[in-house]
C-alpha cells in the first residue's frame, strides 16, 4: 500500500508507507509510521515509531520510539519505550515497562509491578522497591544529595555532590551512580557495600593539573544504623580513585570516609 493497509484476518505480509492495520495478524507487518493488531499477533511488526498489539502470541516487535502489547507478550520487545501488560519474554530499551513480569527487561530503567529480579539495568524498580532520599557529607564530594532504591537487598543510588576537589578551590562537582547491596544484621544495623562510578566537572579550576572532567572510581563498606522505620544513619569508608578521561592519568588515590543521613519517601 501507497499509504495505509487495512484486514480483518491476515496471514502474509502488509507493507505500507504509512500504516499497517490488522484484527488479527499472522506474518510480517512493515511500515514507516506505525503498525497495528486490534487482537492477536503472531510474527513481526516492523516500523520507524511504533508497533501496537492487544497481545502477541509470538514473535518480535521492533521499532525506534515504542513498543506497546496491552495483554500477554510472548516474544521480544526492541524499542527505546516498550510495555507489556505479562511479559513472556524480553524486553530490551531504554525503558522498559510492564504489570507482570515472568519474562526478562534489559535496558536503563526496568520497572515491573510485581517483584521481579529477572532485571538487567541501570536502575531496576517493583511495587516492592523502597524509595529513599539521601543527604552526605565526606572527603570527596563534601555535600551532597541524591536517592536511594532500595530492593530486598540490592540498591541503586544516584545523586549530585559539590567540592570534589576541595573546600579551599572554585566550584567542583560530581554526578554519581553506586551499586550495592544491604546484608540486615538485626533489627537496627545492616551492613551496606557498594561499587560506584562518578562523573567530575572542575569547571572554572581546569589546568595541566586539574582537567576539566574526570570520572571516579569506588569501593566502599560501611555500617547503617535504623534510628526509625523510616530515618537511617550511615557512616562509610572505601578507597577511590580519580582518572583522566582523554589520557591514561591518574589524578588521586585516597580512603574515602563518608556520613549519610537517609529519610524514606514511602
Amino acid at each position: 500500500g501507497l499509504m495505509v493497509n487495512s484486514a480483518h484476518t491476515y496471514r502474509g505480509v502488509q507493507l505500507s508507507s504509512l500504516s499497517n492495520v490488522a484484527v488479527v495478524m499472522k506474518g510480517l507487518q512493515l511500515g514507516a509510521l506505525n503498525n497495528v493488531v486490534c487482537e492477536s499477533m503472531k510474527g513481526l511488526q516492523l516500523t520507524g515509531i511504533s508497533n501496537v498489539a492487544v497481545q502477541v502470541d509470538g514473535g518480535l516487535q521492533l521499532s525506534a520510539v515504542a513498543n506497546v502489547a496491552q495483554r500477554d507478550m510472548h516474544g521480544m520487545q526492541l524499542s527505546s519505550f516498550n510495555y507489556a501488560g505479562e511479559l513472556h519474554g524480553c524486553q530490551t530499551g531504554v525503558v522498559n515497562l510492564c504489570d507482570r513480569s515472568c519474562g526478562w527487561q534489559v535496558g536503563v530503567v526496568n520497572y515491573s509491578v510485581s517483584p521481579s529480579r529477572r532485571k538487567i539495568g541501570l536502575v531496576n524498580l517493583d511495587s516492592l522497591t523502597r524509595v529513599q532520599y539521601l543527604l552526605l557529607g565526606g572527603n570527596t564530594a563534601k555535600a551532597g544529595g541524591g536517592v536511594r532504591l532500595l530492593g530486598r537487598t540490592l540498591y541503586t543510588e544516584v545523586g549530585i555532590g559539590t567540592q570534589w576537589l576541595g573546600l579551599d578551590e572554585k566550584f567542583s562537582g560530581c554526578l554519581f551512580y553506586r551499586k550495592g547491596a544491604l546484608l540486615r544484621l538485626n533489627r537496627h544495623f545492616s551492613l551496606p557495600l557498594d561499587l560506584g562510578f562518578a562523573h567530575i566537572e572542575s569547571f572554572d579550576n581546569n589546568s595541566p593539573e586539574v582537567p576539566e572532567r574526570m570520572y571516579g572510581l569506588q569501593v566502599r563498606a560501611g555500617l547503617e544504623w535504623s534510628i526509625t522505620p523510616k530515618l537511617f544513619l550511615q557512616a562509610m569508608t572505601g578507597y577511590g580513585i580519580t582518572r583522566h578521561y582523554n589520557h591514561d592519568a591518574t589524578y588521586n588515590r585516597k580512603v574515602l570516609l563518608e556520613v549519610g543521613l537517609l529519610f524514606e519517601g514511602r
